[in-house]
């Protein structure tokens, strides 16, 4: 049901034009580079190892979210920052995010 909730809120990013992907390469590390370089705008993207949450059997799952912008300044990566946690809370969805650039936001199905 969550991974269900997040994707909805990605495939409104996506009509929005953000580059937003559910099972995005294996891990960060991978991740990050294997956005096309050519791409321009807001980034969000749950990996493989944050999936392992979500498919877990149990009655709050979570999951991180990764994001980001293109141009890297922090004033665009807080503001995406802002646009995600907005989309994914439209859905039902809690978040936990400190606000800053520097952590992803935890997603649930309820405050833990």
């Amino acid at each position: 049901m969550l991974r269900q909730k997040i994707e909805a809120a990605f495939d409104k990013l996506t009509r929005e034009g953000w580059f937003a992907k559910s099972d995005w390469q294996c891990c960060q590390g991978c991740g990050w580079p294997a956005i096309p370089t050519d791409f321009c705008g807001p980034i969000a993207f749950f990996h493989e190892q944050d999936a392992d949450q979500l498919d877990m059997v149990n009655s709050n799952p979570s999951c991180c979210i990764a994001f980001g912008h293109s141009d890297k300044t922090p004033e665009s990566t807080i503001a995406a920052g802002e646009r995600l946690v907005a989309a994914l809370k439209a859905e039902g969805c809690f978040v936990k995010w400190d606000g800053t650039e520097n952590t992803r936001p935890t997603v649930s199905l309820h405050s833990s």
